[in-house]
């Protein structure tokens, strides 16, 4: 808790009272779910869940849970903030697997995070992750990627990389395309330097109509076709 404390003294120095309650309630998230990890990995999701509910009031419609609960699936969403991991982490089923840029994997507090799932190091040009990944869909595993490879900020969609098609068409699986909104406008999101942020932003999870990927099809048509 001292570091609850301390996180809340500077978050109330940078004058945000509501962003100091939800560091201190996210540091407090973090120490209750250290501990229930050990105990249940589902407890910690139901945690997880709770919190993205209470604080973002996120509202999920429309999963294909059949077809994620098969494994063997790429998941493809766009990127709106911070929270969208964590997001699809307490939603997705346990077999599912992460692709996190190298950056964001030596943040501190991102760390924490990363110690309740399964996640590749992904980056520009790196194949050798991208194969791990595509042998994890092989071997039954979801896989998320976020196509964009950085959170939004401009509230639409940001260049596409053609990493998701590329691993779709090695494996021949399913891509399931998932919608996040909401979440630029929360403190976490990087379009709200530009639009100002909500206090009570709501998040809510969609999913689009499944599909295969086109075989043989070339860059520019993988990023077609995932942006579309």
């Amino acid at each position: 808790m001292v570091a609850g404390s301390l996180l809340c003294s500077l978050s109330m120095v940078s004058g945000s009272l509501a962003a100091a309650f939800i560091t201190v309630s996210l540091v407090t998230f973090l120490i209750a779910a250290s501990s229930a990890f050990f105990i249940h990995r589902g407890l910690t999701r139901k945690a997880a869940l709770l919190l993205l509910r209470t604080f973002w009031g996120l509202r999920i419609a429309g999963l294909p849970d059949e077809l994620l609960g098969k494994g063997g699936n790429i998941i493809i969403s766009n990127h709106t903030s911070l929270l969208d991991g964590a997001i699809l982490w307490a939603v997705l089923p346990d077999n599912t697997s992460f692709a996190i840029d190298r950056s964001m994997t030596g943040i501190w507090w991102v760390k924490p995070f990363l110690a309740f799932s399964h996640f590749y190091r992904v980056g520009p040009g790196d194949g050798a992750s991208l194969r791990s990944l595509a042998e994890a869909v092989s071997s039954g595993k979801n896989a998320v990627i976020f196509p964009e490879g950085r959170i939004t900020v401009t509230g639409g969609m940001m260049d596409i990389y053609p990493g998701a098609g590329a691993a779709a068409e090695k494996t021949g699986a399913m891509i399931v395309p998932l919608h996040i909104a909401g979440g630029e406008y929360s403190s976490f999101g990087h379009f709200r330097k530009v639009s100002g942020w909500k206090v009570r932003a709501v998040i809510s999870l969609g999913a689009g109509t499944p599909f295969s990927y086109p075989e043989g099809a070339g860059r520019e048509a993988r990023c077609s076709v995932i942006r579309e």
